[in-house]
C-alpha cells in the first residue's frame, strides 16, 4: 500500500511511524511545506492521562518523549491578587514543540517512513498514485480545502483574540492569570516546556482587544504591553515571539472525515482550542486508531476508514466537547469576572468542561480539597438552589 501524508506535525509523523511499524512493507511518505527544524510556536503539554494510550503504541517512542519533556506540576490560578494552587498526583509533560517533532521524526524515519520537508503540496491531486492520503497539515489542511463540500466543512471564528507566546522565565507549575486593567480583563496561561522556557499564551476579549490599542500596534509594541500587564507573573523575564501574532481562533468541524480515500486526523479535522491543552493528544489519539485500522484493513480502504470514525469517534468526541464548553466559557469570562471570588472562579474553571465534580475533583486534587472543600460544596449547594 502507498500512503501519502500531507503535514509532518505531531499527528502526521506519529500516524507514519505506526502505520510503518505495524506494516512494514508499506510505503508512508510525509510532506511537510516548513524546513527542517522549523516550527511556530513554543511548547506543548501532554497530559499523564495520555501516557497509558501512549505507551500502549510505542513505549520506547513515549521514553524518549518523556526524557525530551519538562514536568508541569499542578496549576496556580490567579485572580484579584490571590492565588490558588492544586497538584494532581502525577505531573503533566512539558515539551518544546521542536523537541516533540524531532523525537516524532527520529523514531518515524528509523522505521522505514520518507520525510520531505520544504514539500509543500499546493495540489493534493499531484498524490494520484497513493492508495490513501492524509491529512495532518492542520487547520488550512490543503487536503480538507481540496474537497471541502464533500468533507461538509463548517467555520465560525471565536471573538477573543490570543497570542501564543513563550517566556525566558520557566514556571515551576502551571501558571493561569486573569487580570484586570483599565482597558477590560487580560489572562495568560505559561507553562515549563524545558528548564530555561516556558510556553506563554495570552488572551483579552474583545472589547479589552479594542479599548487597550492592540490592534493598532505593532509586534514589538504588543510584546512590550503583555510584559507591562504581566510583570508579575514574568518575574523580570522577556516575553518570545515566534510568528506570534494575536488573532481570533477558528472553529473547523466536518460532517464526514473521510472523502474517498483522503481522511483527516488532528486540527485538520477538528481545530483545536488551547484551553483544554489536548491539541496534541487529540492529533496522537486520531493517528494512533488510524493506523490500527489501516493496519487491520490493509487490502480494503473503505473498511479502514468506516472503522477508523466508528472506533475513534465516541471519545474524540467526549474531549471535543470539553473543548466547545471551555472555549464558551472563555469567550464570556469577561462578563463574570467581576462577580466571581477567587475560589469561585477556581471551581467555575474546573467544572467548566462538564467532565470535573466534586469527587473526581477530591481524587484527583486531594491536598486543595481538603483546605477549598468545605467551600466547594457550598458553591455546588447553592447552585442547585439557584
Amino acid at each position: 500500500m502507498k500512503i501519502d501524508v500531507v503535514g509532518a506535525g505531531p499527528g502526521g509523523l506519529y500516524f507514519a511511524l505506526l502505520a510503518k511499524k505495524r506494516n512494514p512493507h508499506f510505503q508512508i511518505t510525509v510532506y511537510e511545506r516548513n524546513p527542517l527544524e522549523a516550527t511556530y510556536g513554543f511548547g506543548v503539554a501532554l497530559q499523564s492521562s495520555s501516557w497509558e494510550y501512549l505507551a500502549a503504541d510505542d513505549k520506547d517512542c513515549l521514553k524518549d518523549i518523556i526524557a525530551a519533556s519538562t514536568p508541569i506540576f499542578g496549576q496556580q490560578i490567579t485572580h484579584q491578587g490571590q492565588s490558588i494552587e492544586f497538584r494532581s498526583p502525577l505531573p503533566n509533560a512539558g515539551i518544546a514543540r521542536i523537541a516533540l517533532l524531532q523525537v516524532l521524526r527520529a523514531h518515524a524515519t528509523a522505521a522505514g517512513v520518507a520525510i520531505h520537508h520544504e514539500a509543500a503540496v499546493a495540489d493534493v491531486a499531484r498524490l494520484s498514485d497513493a492508495d490513501l492520503v492524509v491529512g495532518a497539515d492542520g487547520i488550512h489542511s490543503v487536503v480538507r480545502q481540496a474537497h471541502e463540500a464533500d468533507f461538509g466543512t463548517s467555520t465560525r471564528t471565536l471573538s477573543a483574540r490570543l497570542a501564543w507566546y513563550g517566556t525566558s522565565h520557566a514556571f515551576s507549575t502551571s501558571r493561569l492569570t486573569f487580570r484586570k486593567t483599565p482597558f477590560g480583563y487580560f489572562w495568560s496561561v505559561g507553562y515549563a516546556h524545558s528548564a530555561q522556557q516556558s510556553t506563554f499564551v495570552t488572551e483579552c476579549d474583545e472589547k479589552a482587544w479594542h479599548a487597550s490599542g492592540l490592534a493598532q500596534m505593532d509586534a514589538d509594541a504588543q510584546v512590550r504591553f503583555c510584559e507591562s500587564v504581566f510583570a508579575d507573573e514574568l518575574q523580570g523575564a522577556r516575553i518570545l515571539s515566534n510568528n506570534s501574532a494575536w488573532k481570533p481562533l477558528p472553529v473547523i468541524r466536518v460532517q464526514h472525515w473521510h472523502v474517498g480515500r483522503n481522511v483527516l486526523l488532528g486540527d485538520a479535522l477538528h481545530s483545536p482550542h488551547p484551553s483544554i491543552g489536548s491539541g496534541t493528544r487529540l492529533a496522537m489519539g486520531d493517528a494512533s486508531a488510524l493506523a490500527e485500522c489501516v493496519g487491520e484493513f490493509a487490502t480494503d480502504i473503505p473498511a479502514a476508514l468506516a472503522a477508523y470514525r466508528t472506533r475513534r469517534e465516541p471519545t474524540k468526541m467526549k474531549l471535543v466537547l470539553a473543548m466547545e464548553r471551555s472555549m464558551q466559557w472563555y469567550e464570556h469570562i469577561g462578563e463574570r469576572l467581576d462577580h466571581l471570588s477567587p475560589i469561585e472562579l477556581v471551581y467555575d474553571y474546573m467544572s467548566r468542561t462538564g467532565r470535573m465534580g466534586l469527587e473526581r475533583m477530591k481524587m484527583l486534587a486531594p491536598d486543595f480539597y481538603r483546605t477549598y472543600g468545605a467551600q466547594l460544596e457550598a458553591i455546588e449547594a447553592a447552585r442547585a438552589s439557584a
